[in-house]
């Protein structure tokens, strides 16, 4: 628990947006009062609001920001729907109303209850995933969240309310007024309005934006960049296309689940059922039987055969439900070829970003795989 309680000290003091000497002091003497005017030799968020040409005080009301609505939200998931036997995605894959965690809640505790009608199920789609994870984070380094070391699962953890949380609860649960971290104090995090994404349509700017000159310390253009927009197979893309997309996140969490699961099951490590590459390939051809797992790259002929089952058994299920297309090697969208080149010296994990924010226009901000 002290090895927790520090971690989460140190998660407090890189998020802070407040004074992070003060953090420090005051975790030693509880006397040390937080100061009014910030100093330029103190520390990084000091020298910040001295730049900023706004006036040059920790405002307290202004630095505070209520977090009570929300917070409720998610404790009372955590509790009343998850029981706390879960971490916090599923929790926030509830809130956010997503299809796929109604089918792992508990069913020893929701007694056999359509968890699609409860009250708090997509009550906070309005807000992305991210901004629902920083949240999280922010109660636990608050204390109103705890974790704790999973007994059926050696590579996990759960989440779930304190006695602090559960007394703010009892005492009516209104206002939670927190010290936000830099992205919660950023009130546009918000995720399409709660528009359903099925619906939205692809929105390009269609300019050329170029580099040129002084930044490139010489007088001539170096490159040319092109919008998403300069390239037809793009440009012409379909709503169900980008729908498709937005889905195979979700598909890729939960063949990380199974793998979790088959690793426990085997009582092997869970990179030895199947690596991140092999995932990769599974996402992108959605295999459902025999042959076309084979053109998975990377999948032993023997973890192939020992797994087949599971694995085309969540697949068929996942795209039947979201009506997805299964057993193509062929991309919903085709990757534009002069772009290819620029993935090469790409990580898995950078090549995903990089490949979901050109193809259907997202933040890289906002990605969050």
């Amino acid at each position: 628990m002290h090895q927790l309680d520090m971690l989460c000290r140190m998660e407090q003091f890189l998020t802070t947006t407040s004074c992070r000497r003060y953090l420090i002091l005051s975790y030693f003497d509880k006397n040390v009062k937080h100061p009014e005017i910030p100093k330029s030799d103190c520390c990084d968020n000091c020298t910040k609001l001295l730049q900023s040409g706004v006036d040059k005080r920790y405002n307290k009301e202004e630095m505070i920001s209520d977090f009570g609505e929300e917070a409720k939200k998610l404790f009372r998931t955590i509790n009343e729907v998850f029981g706390g036997r879960t971490g916090l995605n599923k929790p926030i894959d509830f809130i956010r109303g997503s299809k796929t965690v109604l089918s792992k809640a508990p069913k020893t505790f929701t007694k056999g209850e359509d968890l699609s009608k409860h009250p708090l199920y997509g009550c906070g789609k309005s807000r992305s995933e991210m901004w629902w994870k920083e949240l999280g984070k922010l109660l636990r380094n608050y204390g109103y969240l705890i974790d704790s070391k999973s007994t059926f699962n050696q590579f996990g953890c759960i989440t779930n309310i304190s006695d602090k949380a559960e007394k703010w609860l009892r005492e009516g649960g209104k206002e939670l007024k927190l010290i936000p971290s830099e992205y919660l104090s950023n009130s546009n995090n918000v995720e399409n309005g709660g528009k359903d994404l099925s619906t939205t349509t692809l929105s390009i700017p269609t300019k050329v934006v170029e580099i040129i000159s002084e930044k490139l310390l010489g007088i001539e253009k170096q490159r040319e960049y092109k919008d998403a927009s300069c390239y037809p197979c793009i440009a012409s893309a379909s709503d169900k296309n980008i729908f498709v997309y937005e889905m195979l996140p979700q598909l890729r969490k939960e063949l990380e689940d199974l793998r979790y699961q088959l690793a426990l099951e085997s009582d092997c490590p869970a990179n030895s059922v199947y690596s991140n590459t092999v995932i990769e390939g599974l996402v992108e051809i959605r295999p459902t039987n025999e042959a076309t797992l084979e053109l998975v790259e990377g999948f032993p002929e023997q973890r192939r055969k020992q797994f087949l089952t599971p694995i085309t058994q969540l697949i068929s299920k996942f795209c039947s439900e979201n009506n997805i297309s299964t057993d193509s090697k062929e991309a919903e969208i085709e990757f534009p070829e002069d772009l290819e080149s620029l993935k090469n010296g790409l990580t898995l994990t950078e090549k995903n970003y990089y490949h979901a924010h050109v193809l259907y226009n997202r933040s890289l901000v906002c990605l969050n795989f």
